[in-house]
């Protein structure tokens, strides 16, 4: 059995022109400035999906939250959806009637992703 200590693809290498300074291939500012552009393309890319997310989940908010207001606090003067961290339910949407003395009364928890809700009676 022979063992080599040199892999047979580095056996023909001629190292003659390779020069012996440790420079590295790139400059700290060229790498920087390749870092700096990837986070600012990959916010790019994500940047426009989070926005349509919470655009679309707050319309959604606000339409389900109508339904539920002309619903189940029929005398109320208007819906209003709410995103809270800490509420009842912890992180969500939640739901209140706006009443005509100012007060605000909570209609229904949402959750985190709201949907249009169920129009068989309840």
């Amino acid at each position: 059995m022979v063992f080599l200590s040199e892999p047979p693809e580095g056996r023909d290498v001629d190292d003659s022109h390779v020069d012996d300074d440790d420079r590295p291939l790139r400059s700290r500012r060229r790498l920087m400035a390749m870092r700096v552009l990837g986070l600012v393309g990959l916010g790019g890319l994500v940047l426009p999906g989070v926005l349509v997310t919470v655009s679309v989940a707050s319309r959604t908010a606000d339409r389900a939250c109508a339904i539920y207001v002309s619903r189940d606090a029929i005398r109320a003067t208007a819906p209003d959806a709410r995103f809270e961290v800490g509420g009842t339910n912890g992180l969500g949407w939640n739901c209140y009637a706006q009443q005509f003395d100012g007060s605000d009364v909570l209609v229904e928890e949402m959750g985190p992703i709201p949907a249009m809700p169920a129009l068989v009676g309840r």
